[in-house]
Order: C-alpha cells, then structure tokens, then sequence
C-alpha cells in the first residue's frame, strides 16, 4: 500500500505513516485523537515543568538557608559583620552555580524570588508547586512585587492570583505594574527614583559579528534619544542614491554617535602584533591582531590573532576582543584607522606568549594585555565578565610564593576575586592553560582553556 509521510515543520523526523489510499473522513477521527493527545500532554508536562522548577526554587532558598546557619563551611572564622554574611551568601551562590552551570547572579536572584513567593506571596507559590503557575509568571510576580512595601502582599495577590494561571508573563507583567501603581501612589516618586538609580547599558553578542546595545535609562532620556537618532536618519534617507533602509540608517547613526565618528573623540584601535619567536629571525610572517581604543587609552574591545601561515593555510581569524570572530573587512577597517602598534613575543608552537618578569609582584603591561588576550572574560566558570575590566589575580597566591608569570596568572572580575580570598574557594592552573575551581563543598569545574 503506498503511503505518505507527514512530517511537523521544523523536524527531520516523521511522526505519522498515512496511507495513500485511506478514506480521509474514516481516517480523520484518529487524527483527531491522537492530535488531542499530544494537546493534553503538552498540558501535562507544561504542568510537571512548573512543579519541577518550584522544586529548584526550594531547593535553592533552601541551601541559602543553610548556609547561613553553618557559615563556617563556607568562610574562615566567625560571622562577625554583615559583610561577613554576605561572603557566605556570596559563596554558596557561587557554589550552586559551579554545580548547575549558572551564574552566580541567575542563582541569587532565583533565591531571592522563591523568597518572596513563600514569605510574601504564599498563595501564588502553593500554585507554583501544584503546576498551575508556570515558572515565568511566578518570577514576574516576585519580581513585581520585590521592591513593594509589605503592607500591600495581601491586596497585590489577590488582584493577580487568578490572572497569574492563564496570563502570558508580558501581560501579567503589565497588570502587576498597574496594580502595584494604585496600591502605591503615594510613593511614586520614591520608586521612581529607586528605578533611576538601576540605569545602565548592557550588550548581548550575537552570532555573525553583531551584537546588541541596550540602554536602561529615565524614559524621557531613552525618547529623546530615539527622536534624534530617527531625524538624522530620516534626513539621510531622503539623500538621493541612499542604498539604506530606515531601519540600517538608524543604526548606523546610533553607532557614529556613540563611537564619535568623525570627531576627535573617535574611538580608534591600538594594533596588537603577536610575532612567534621564529619570526624575529626571519622564518615566518607576524600574525597581526587589533585593539579597539578609546581616547585615554581605555580599551574597550580588541582584535586578537589572525592571519595566513607560510604553506597558505588560513590560521586562526581576527577575534574582536570581548566579542569573538569577525569578518576580514571590519579587521582591515580597524588596523587601517590604528594609531599604534604594540608587539608581543609568543612561542612559534603553542603561540603562548614566553615568560616575563619573575622577581616582581605586579604585572608588566605586556602581561596584562596578554592574560587579558588570551582569556577574554574572567576565568570563573560562573562568569562571562569582559576581561578587560578584570582584575588581574595570581592563582598561586604571591604571599604563597606564587610567581608573576602568565602560567600564575589569570583576569578575575573584582566580585569573584574577593570570593577567592574571603571564603574557601581553591583555585589551581593545573595544565595546557586549564583553570580548576574547587567549591568549599567540593564542587569541582574546570575554565575552558584559552582559545590559541
């Protein structure tokens, strides 16, 4: 009997034989069922899903909880202050997160929303556990609801208890925004100052060489931004011959202004050249490599090693630091528009940087750009913090009789640093340029490797 296949869109594999010959209206009922099947399991595991994700929650809360009821396993001595306390928190979070693969600020802000839901919002978290509350919408209620006085839990959840089961989380978002304003109005304007105090840019890499730029800031300032952006924009748009959509130029005007293109306050590229021993007698081309500058001499981003070797091979292509590969164009923009140049001597095999200075406690220029180079974020599994804006930590610690060298030495954001010397976190470069954090606990993960 032939037969036909039907395939769900996005999928290589069949779920359904039909064949070719089958009376359609005998068939369809079966179709229907098992449709309405995979409907109800859809609702099945949705549920399992929230109830497996409240457990987390618990657990977590939980191992907060504990922690601070036996600090000791985590810091050295008593809890004497609050920073004390919050060395412990800080390292149990970082704890969990090595086990889990998280951040460590994903787990405290879990711990602090599984907080709010058992202590503030009781009713919403029973839900929670049962599977009729799914893992979002609970977060967005905890969230909401983190920074509101207590006086007003009771009212807040009984507006949104229903709504909670059935709402997608942007709306809920929206009505529990709504709500919390009319149960605050008359501190509006304390929170409105609370919330400006959080202002910051972030950036999120993407594949392809992009990334996104985003702004937190007063709405008016983030408007009048837009407006400007979009005038100049518009007025381009309207040039004769102008290639670009409304939607390209618009960007492109955000990026000159935000690089200063075409004033004296551009940012510019510092060229980084990691020449191989061999080179320097002559056996093999430099390998040529970029660093974005900003005026000051602050780098914000750079290009690490790219090039071709001798038998026309492709070695490794041009990395934007803190970022990742890039096309060949934009590498050849930057190291056009270069001010300076900047050498570093690597063995001609591995392509490690050779040895510097061994008799002195801090790090030489060239060390720091090269351990910052090589790992491009903090060495901490938890963390993806751009090294640049990294503290430079010797593993083996210099009152340990650890040495200067790259081998001893590795871009800690400032947070992890002091999580390594104020609690019982080790921290060992066992080989080939491998990191291995031990938790208290004797949790155990390894940073990847520098990339060349």
């Amino acid at each position: 009997m032939e037969q036909f296949t039907v395939t769900p869109a996005g999928s290589s594999a069949p779920w359904s034989m039909v064949p070719a010959d089958l009376d359609v209206e005998e068939w369809a009922p079966t179709c229907e069922g098992r449709l309405r099947d995979c409907l109800d399991l859809v609702e099945v595991e949705t549920a399992a899903l929230a109830r497996a994700e409240a457990a987390r929650f618990r657990a977590i809360a939980d191992a907060f909880a504990a922690a601070a009821a036996s600090p000791e396993t985590y810091v050295f001595g008593p809890v004497r202050s609050g920073e004390d306390a919050e060395f412990v928190l800080r390292a149990v979070a970082h704890d969990i997160a090595l086990r889990v693969g998280m951040s460590t600020t994903a787990v405290r802000t879990i711990a602090a929303q599984a907080d709010v839901l058992r202590l503030r919002l009781p009713r919403v978290w029973e839900r929670f556990v049962r599977g009729e509350i799914a893992a979002a919408n609970a977060r967005v209620l905890a969230d909401v609801a983190m920074g509101m006085p207590h006086e007003h839990d009771a009212r807040f959840e009984e507006a949104l208890l229903e709504r909670a089961g059935r709402l997608v989380p942007g709306r809920l978002r929206t009505a529990a925004q709504v709500v919390r304003e009319r149960l605050e109005r008359a501190s509006r304007q304390e929170r409105f100052d609370r919330a400006r105090s959080e202002r910051r840019i972030s950036v999120e890499t993407v594949p392809d060489g992009m990334a996104w730029l985003s702004l937190y800031a007063p709405a008016d300032v983030v408007l009048r931004a837009r407006a400007r952006i979009d005038a100049q924009a518009r007025r381009l748009a309207a040039v004769d011959g102008e290639a670009r959509t409304l939607e390209q130029l618009r960007a492109d005007v955000a990026g000159d202004i935000l690089t200063g293109a075409g004033t004296p306050q551009e940012v510019t590229a510092t060229v980084f050249v990691t020449v191989p021993l061999l080179n320097l007698a002559g056996v093999e081309p430099a390998r040529v490599g970029l660093d974005v500058v900003a005026p000051g001499g602050v780098a914000p981003g750079g290009v690490g090693p790219g090039g071709v070797a001798p038998d026309g091979v492709a070695t490794e292509s041009a990395t934007l630091e803190g970022y990742g590969i890039i096309d060949d164009a934009t590498a050849a923009r930057l190291f056009a528009d270069a001010p300076s140049f900047q050498r570093i001597a690597t063995d001609p095999f591995t392509g490690v940087r050779l040895r510097l200075d061994r008799s002195r406690y801090r790090p030489s220029r060239a060390q720091r750009d090269w351990v910052r180079l090589t790992h491009r974020s903090c060495i901490d599994p938890t963390c993806a913090h751009d090294a640049r804006h990294t503290d430079i930590d010797h593993t083996t610690d210099w009152q340990h009789d650890g040495l200067t060298n790259d081998d001893n030495l590795g871009p800690l954001c400032r947070a992890k640093h002091r999580i390594k010397h104020r609690t019982r976190l080790r921290v060992d470069q066992i080989a080939d340029g491998i990191i291995r954090f031990t938790s208290p606990t004797g949790a155990v993960r390894d940073h990847d490797p520098p990339p060349f």
